[in-house]
């Protein structure tokens, strides 16, 4: 089943340069209605953002939810964890270490 602005049930709003779809992954069944869900990058929307695809049974989309700096949970706010265009391995980084000193 294809999945864009025009098919496949998916009514986001996306720019031709947005680059939809460049990473996908399976995110499991996150509505708990037993389909398996997706998760698919737009790396050029609105600076980046992960678009979460809630299926049904026929793999179109049925509700969407939109990851980004101006929708839902903004990534500014996830300092340690770097998003890349492989959305099944983003990058953990351990917190700072903790300096002290005396005089």
């Amino acid at each position: 089943q294809k999945i864009s602005d025009t098919q496949g049930g998916f009514t986001g709003t996306l720019d031709d340069e947005d680059c939809f779809g460049v990473s996908v992954t399976n995110i499991g069944d996150l509505d708990g209605d037993g389909v398996t869900d997706l998760a698919t990058g737009a790396y050029e929307d609105d600076g980046g953002a992960v678009w979460i695809l809630f299926l049904n049974t026929d793999g179109t989309v049925k509700s969407h939810g939109k990851i980004s700096d101006t929708e839902g949970l903004a990534c500014p706010t996830l300092p340690t964890v770097l998003w890349t265009s492989a959305l099944d391995t983003p990058v953990q980084l351990p917190p700072a270490p903790t300096i002290t000193t005396s005089l």
